[in-house]
């Protein structure tokens, strides 16, 4: 399967240069991982992005599955794609990472990416590609 998440809000944009762009360097983060996280992730500097806890997203991460292909939309354009390395739930952490917001949620759906790639698609050529071979 292949997923997307959405980087175009100012805060978006923001927590995507700081966890995409930039790596998230394990030792500022250890202390937010539970032992089974921290063989997964194997004290590795890594990426990741996360979403708030509403019904919609916590449905949609429940079927992320690792090894799933994400893509990165921004602006118009997809911007990244990645694979699913490893999920969890983890509020002190993305506190720690990127904040809460004005209601005090956190991203706190996170999952790790492997393999990412920046790329620059125009987001009406890729729907275009998609629907094209659909029919």
């Amino acid at each position: 399967m292949f997923y997307w998440f959405t980087a175009s809000s100012k805060e978006a944009q923001i927590h995507y240069d700081k966890t995409i762009v930039n790596k998230v360097e394990y030792k500022n983060i250890e202390e937010f991982f539970t032992s089974e996280q921290k063989l997964m992730i194997n004290s590795e500097d890594l990426n990741y992005w996360g979403a708030v806890a509403g019904k919609s997203n916590k449905k949609w991460w429940e079927n992320l599955k690792i090894g799933d292909t994400i893509l990165g939309y921004q602006n118009g354009s997809f911007v990244c794609r990645a694979k699913i390395k490893y999920k969890f739930i983890n509020k002190d952490f993305a506190r720690k990472v990127w904040g809460e917001d004005n209601n005090h949620n956190t991203w706190e759906l996170i999952y790790v990416l492997e393999n990412l790639e920046f790329i620059n698609v125009k987001g009406w050529y890729c729907w275009y590609q998609v629907l094209r071979l659909s029919f």
